[in-house]
């Protein structure tokens, strides 16, 4: 909320709409994949790397709506614009500070003559958005080297456990994310490249996807942990010459990134220092991961085609199920269907209110005034995602489980009487 115009301009004309097109890529490809073998989609839990992604993509989406709209950006723009004249003001403020918002968009312009790259490598260890063939190989390579350069047992340990967490994809989903994967790269670095000519040779990205994935034995976890503990850079396995190409791209486009980073946060500093000198301690500091209180009220909000009310039920949960015809987005456990008939369906369930929240703040308890815990804080709706960059209460609401319909869960759904009084001090004791 305190970053420049310069910075949310490079969001909304570059960072995001790129980010999102990586995403619908990768989207295409599991929905695809998904729909074509139904009994591998149990089998990996592939709905719920699906679920993931769509998640990730509704939030951003959100946020470059709102960079996109007519209001959010000429309005940090004002405010920016009052704070450059006051600095310009002061001798000594404008001798400091004045140059910092240029500097900061220089920045920008860094960032954008190298995102085609950087973009390339997005999520590129992420468990749910890419090749978890890639992300083994990629821990392989790394455990090799520090071992070579002697590493401490501790750090060396650490790194061989998060590379076997990793957990498998199907083969034939591999082939998809890496092929993907690899024509990104061919696009960001073009085909003449050094790299991709050593990577490719005369071969299609699918090709190459292919041969990886059919030759690799690091799809198999037990292969990988015997590979690993060898010395998987000399192994000659498929995977690990790949990685011996695309590695040394990954880390030196990291390395640039963190350059461009670090300048970042020095004249972002700087700018707060600026802030803090013209307004004093009147603005708060944007979120720093320290404990914060928001204040808000339970209410609900008006939109063109329909009136949001504050308060949702279990009646409205279920007519969500029957209506969907089964529709994956709304299907309940088979434990809760069957606990329809002794459930209070009038119990409220989620809540609405003006609480100002933002990624993390998930599981936080929503308070009323007499200090009671009344919900727990779970998400925002869709038009609060704008929120990321400055705060409105039109329509924007935090989402939180009203404590009515968690009590009513434990008591008619999963049977946790003793668990209810233990909470409360009411209904069946801990020996009934």
């Amino acid at each position: 909320r305190l970053a420049t115009v310069s910075q949310l301009e490079y969001l909304r004309d570059q960072e995001l709409p790129v980010t999102l097109d990586l995403l619908d890529a990768r989207i295409e490809a599991l929905s695809s994949y998904m729909q074509a073998n139904p009994e591998e989609t149990r089998e990996y839990d592939l709905q719920n790397a699906l679920f993931s992604l769509q998640n990730t993509r509704k939030s951003l989406a959100g946020q470059l709506d709102g960079l996109r709209s007519d209001w959010l950006i000429p309005r940090r723009g004002a405010a920016e614009s009052a704070l450059r004249s006051e600095i310009a003001g002061s001798d000594s403020l404008r001798a400091l500070y004045l140059s910092v918002f240029d500097e900061i968009a220089a920045v920008q312009l860094s960032k954008k003559a190298s995102l085609g790259t950087a973009q390339a490598f997005a999520f590129f260890l992420h468990p749910s958005f890419g090749s978890r063939i890639l992300a083994r190989a990629m821990y392989g390579y790394v455990f090799t080297l520090i071992r070579q350069r002697g590493a401490p047992p501790e750090q060396r340990e650490e790194i061989r456990e998060e590379a076997l967490e990793i957990e498998s994809f199907p083969p034939g989903l591999e082939k998809a994310l890496i092929a993907l994967r690899l024509e990104e790269l061919k696009r960001s670095l073009g085909p003449g490249d050094a790299s991709i000519r050593r990577l490719l040779g005369e071969r299609t990205p699918w090709e190459v996807a292919s041969e990886i994935v059919d030759s690799t034995v690091i799809g198999d976890s037990a292969q990988f942990r015997v590979l690993l503990d060898q010395n998987f850079l000399r192994s000659g396995d498929a995977a690990a010459r790949a990685i011996d190409v695309i590695a040394p791209l990954y880390f030196t486009q990291n390395q640039q990134l963190d350059s461009f980073e670090e300048r970042e946060r020095a004249l972002n500093a700087r700018l707060g220092r600026a802030r803090f000198a013209v307004l004093g301690s009147g603005v708060p500091p944007d979120a720093t991961f320290s404990l914060r209180l928001s204040d808000g009220r339970v209410e609900g909000y008006e939109l063109p085609e329909m009136t949001v009310p504050a308060f949702t039920t279990f009646f409205g949960m279920y007519e969500r199920f029957y209506a969907s015809g089964g529709h994956p987005a709304w299907v309940l456990p088979e434990r809760w269907v069957d606990a329809m008939e002794s459930l209070e369906l009038s119990t409220p369930l989620n809540l609405v209110s003006t609480n100002d929240i933002t990624g993390g703040n998930s599981g936080s308890p929503l308070l009323n005034r007499d200090l009671q815990v009344v919900g727990l804080i779970f998400d925002s709706n869709i038009q609060a995602l704008p929120n990321e960059f400055i705060y409105t209460s039109e329509t924007a609401r935090a989402v939180s489980v009203d404590v009515r319909g968690i009590l009513e869960a434990l008591r008619s759904v999963y049977g946790a009487e003793a668990l209810v009084w233990e909470l409360t001090g009411s209904g069946a004791g801990p020996t009934d």
